[in-house]
């Protein structure tokens, strides 16, 4: 009843306080880090300069700009993009959690790298929903288009789906 007389400011304050006291509440959860690895910069390098990898981007590079992501959205640059092509290309990740999804550009270089990866899960999770039909934030952003996840799947050839989570 005395939702629609709070001002939108002070409901994003309360919200935010909320879940910073809620966020201190929480309880840490264990994490196994046994499986995962490490490299050193000498490595790094080699995977960055690698020809296959190269060719690889250079095949998939067109698929991408067909997506006409924004340049300058606030998001991972076009560098960025790259390197994470190439790095889940090489190592070839079972499991992929992105925080922070944007509007999908990496989500997008993710889902290529992973193309004949059959056994890559990918998920991806962002406090605000910029999928959000209704809202149409991708349009705040400069993006022709959104990246829900059934979109990006479909685009790119991916049979198994990369799981998107927005919480506002």
């Amino acid at each position: 009843m005395f939702k629609k007389f709070i001002p939108a400011g002070i409901k994003s304050i309360v919200r935010r306080s909320i879940e910073s006291i809620l966020l201190k509440l929480a309880t840490g959860n264990g994490c196994d880090t046994k499986n995962l690895g490490s490299t050193d910069s000498g490595a790094l390098t080699r995977i960055l300069q690698d020809d296959d990898l190269n060719n690889k981007w250079e095949l998939y590079k067109n698929r991408i700009g067909s997506f006409h992501l924004p340049k300058m959205s606030g998001g991972v640059n076009r560098g960025d993009q790259r390197a994470i092509f190439y790095l889940v290309s090489h190592f070839k990740p079972a499991n992929i959690l992105e925080i922070g999804t944007h509007i999908g550009c990496s989500t997008l270089n993710i889902g290529m790298a992973c193309e004949h990866n059959a056994d890559a899960a990918i998920t991806t999770v962002d406090i605000n929903d910029v999928n959000n039909e209704s809202k149409k934030r991708w349009l705040d952003f400069g993006s022709k288009y959104f990246t829900r996840a059934i979109d990006v799947n479909g685009r790119i050839g991916r049979e198994d789906p990369i799981c998107a989570y927005g919480f506002t």
